[in-house]
């Protein structure tokens, strides 16, 4: 399971508060699009942001944000557009739907040094407690220093969601060869959501990404011990 994770504000990002959040920006933003108020878009966005958060957290539990994320994104692409970011090389686009479909996540190793914000003792040396409040001063854990880089592992098991999502990028030289833009910079929108089969809910295989990557690796292995 996933650590739990805060937003700038300090507010727990748990997979009901998520859920929550998710559910109400999806309804609040199908209506403002629906009604061509031109603020719905950002509100679709931070709502598909929830859904998609909330489902990586709870895979079981939250199987139907899923499919809520796409339907919001089917309505967003076709109303207000997705845009990809235009490059002389690459055209770009970072959109938390894609997270849903990534096949593996990232852990990466090092050490951190710690100490206790209120007494200045090591990490575990003290009685204080990150997050709890002593004398009116709230208790935190101070970073003293980071250690080397230890290694980076590929899991569909990570600490973070936050390494679910991966930045798509597509040959500017192949969408103009294959005409989806006539020259470099042209427009390029995004249809991913009105055509996925996400749209029907989460396969076996996304509710499980860990047994789902065990398969790829066990069918590589084979395909090799076979040559």
């Amino acid at each position: 399971m996933s650590l739990v994770q805060i937003d700038e504000s300090g507010q727990e990002l748990t997979p009901a508060f998520l859920r929550r959040r998710g559910l109400r920006g999806a309804v609040a933003a199908e209506i403002g699009l629906r009604n061509g108020d031109g603020r719905a878009a950002e509100v679709a966005r931070r709502a598909i942001a929830d859904l998609v958060e909330g489902f990586l957290h709870d895979r079981t539990g939250n199987a139907d944000l899923f499919r809520r994320a796409h339907q919001v994104g089917a309505l967003l692409s076709a109303t207000a557009r997705c845009f990809w970011v235009p490059g002389p090389q690459e055209y770009t686009l970072r959109c938390p739907v894609y997270a849903l479909h990534q096949t593996w996540a990232t852990s990466v190793a090092m050490t951190i040094t710690t100490r206790c914000s209120i007494c200045g003792a090591g990490e575990l040396e003290c009685d204080h407690l990150p997050g709890e409040t002593y004398g009116g001063e709230e208790c935190w854990s101070v970073a003293e220093s980071i250690g080397a880089l230890g290694h980076i592992a590929f899991t569909a098991n990570p600490d973070f969601t936050y390494t679910w999502h991966r930045t798509q990028q597509v040959s500017t030289a192949e969408i103009v060869a294959d005409g989806t833009i006539a020259a470099a910079g042209d427009p390029a929108t995004c249809s991913h959501c009105q055509e996925c089969s996400g749209l029907d809910g989460p396969s076996a295989d996304d509710l499980d990404p860990v047994g789902r990557l065990e398969t790829m690796i066990n069918r590589a292995r084979t395909a090799g011990e076979g040559e």
